[in-house]
């Protein structure tokens, strides 16, 4: 859940005192309708603070979709109505909260569906790269497209990257120490990346939860997997670094539980259309 403070935050960014445009207007108090369409096919997210957002600012009779739902080009996915004032400061509120958001969880859903395509039981989780100052409206956004969150933040999870085992004489040195992380937070999952095959060997022996491969090629991850599964190994073997919608299925072949990316981050804003017309 977004927070009503922030939601206020959000409005009071664009709207600190009025609109003076349309305050200037004759016939600002006159009902009309306020409609977002969408010109391309999008799955919707983020409704609820889209909601919020319409109510906020006196808008009446909202109706939109539900988060996960697919829409197609030239179809409404959101209506409101009350002043032609109210529905001003709403608009592009609403509008641009949309066009991010749906861009994120269309390009999230899409990711899926080829993974799926290629292994049912391969996630697309997404990293902690997510918008500034926007976590919970980008993982909202990710989990309406189906995704899963690889890591919300610092705090829910433990992954060592290489940077953490520079503070250790040796790549072999830091995985003695596994044990004692275990031991240490006994009911958290122990994630290690590794960049090459030399380190993935050598984590199998000593038994992470999880092995993150960092770069591997596909056909790096599956002689990773041939590996894994000689020893009947239950680590779960994820792969991140570079994977996007055009080569996130080959990823998922390889036998892999999840592919890590921040693609769908990085992929502008949906083409929406929003527009006014009196009652």
């Amino acid at each position: 859940m977004i927070s009503d403070a922030k939601i206020w935050e959000y409005i009071h960014s664009d709207l600190p005192l009025n609109d003076l445009t349309t305050s200037l207007c004759e016939g600002k108090e006159r009902p009309a309708k306020l409609e977002i369409f969408t010109r391309e096919r999008i799955v919707l997210s983020n409704t609820a603070t889209a909601i919020r957002i319409a109510e906020f600012l006196e808008c009446k009779d909202v109706n939109t979709g539900k988060d996960g739902e697919i829409y197609k080009a030239k179809e409404p996915i959101f209506n409101a109505s009350g002043s032609f004032e109210n529905l001003h400061k709403a608009w592009k509120l609403i509008q641009i909260l949309f066009e991010y958001s749906c861009k994120i969880s269309t390009h999230t859903a899409d990711m899926v569906a080829l993974c799926k395509d290629a292994s049912p039981y391969c996630q697309v989780q997404t990293t902690r790269k997510n918008f500034p100052f926007a976590k919970e409206f980008c993982l909202n956004a990710v989990i309406s497209g189906g995704g899963r969150i690889h890591r919300a933040n610092l705090s829910d999870s433990v992954l060592f990257f290489a940077n953490h085992i520079k503070a250790y004489k040796s790549f072999e040195n830091f995985c003695e120490h596994i044990a004692d992380f275990k031991t240490n937070l006994p009911e958290k999952k122990i994630m290690i990346e590794c960049e090459n095959l030399s380190e993935f060997q050598t984590l199998l022996h000593y038994k992470p939860d999880v092995i993150q491969c960092d770069k591997f090629s596909p056909s790096q991850l599956s002689k990773a997997i041939e590996l894994k599964n000689k020893t009947n190994s239950s680590i779960i073997v994820t792969a991140a670094g570079g994977i996007n919608l055009k080569n996130c299925k080959e990823f998922a072949k390889t036998g892999i539980n999840a592919v890590i990316t921040s693609a769908p981050y990085t992929q502008g804003t949906a083409d929406l259309t929003g527009k006014i017309s009196f009652i």
